[in-house]
């Protein structure tokens, strides 16, 4: 449990992070968009060319906050993200975007475990008296098992071994005074002797 002290300032972490996820404002993510096309406008590129490039950029990026937009362009341009692309030209929107969402679900991660350490609720010890109640109820619970047990599951021990059968002792005898023959033959002529009752 943070104590008050930590709890204020878990509160307004998880404040500042609700607002982090706002989208927009889209000025800034334009801003952010006008510099990539500043960056790598070309001779070649005539108007419809940069239009349709700006258009591309909003679609994907205008539901993220503009802090995403920012991070994820000055990713690209360190070469953190998209290194299978050529740097020399813009970067494509879906890099953008991907590296965007990564860092808008960080943030909400960060957000919702800082939530649950407010959520979380400390450690109360039982009372003497709920220790009481436990108590009686393991001792009931005790008698019951014990009461409902049969006599052979019952006290310290081993188990009963049950009575030896004439063939069992038959066959115990068999092997011990003929090592020689070994157990798998005393096996095979046992199954021998099965089959020939069977039949």
């Amino acid at each position: 449990m943070p104590n008050p002290t930590q709890r204020a300032y878990i509160e307004r972490r998880v404040a500042e992070l609700e607002l982090l996820a706002q989208p927009g404002p889209v000025k800034e993510i334009d801003a952010t968009i006008g510099a990539v096309m500043l960056r790598y406008a070309t001779a070649r590129q005539d108007d419809d060319m940069m239009r349709a490039r700006v258009e591309g950029y909003r679609i994907v990026l205008r539901d993220f906050p503009a802090w995403c937009v920012r991070e994820a362009y000055a990713r690209w341009l360190k070469g953190e993200i998209g290194q299978q692309h050529d740097a020399s030209f813009p970067p494509p929107e879906r890099v953008l975007h991907e590296c965007a969402k990564g860092l808008l679900a960080a943030a909400m991660g960060q957000r919702i475990g800082l939530q649950m350490v407010l959520d979380a609720e400390g450690y109360q010890p039982p009372t003497e008296a709920e220790m009481a109640e436990r108590r009686k109820h393991l001792h009931l619970l005790t008698q019951n098992i014990a009461n409902a047990a049969s006599p052979e599951d019952r006290g310290p021990g081993k188990p009963k071994r049950q009575a030896e059968t004439s063939d069992d002792q038959a066959r115990k005898d068999r092997i011990l005074n003929n090592p020689s023959k070994g157990i798998l033959a005393g096996l095979r002529e046992m199954q021998e002797v099965e089959n020939a009752a069977a039949e």
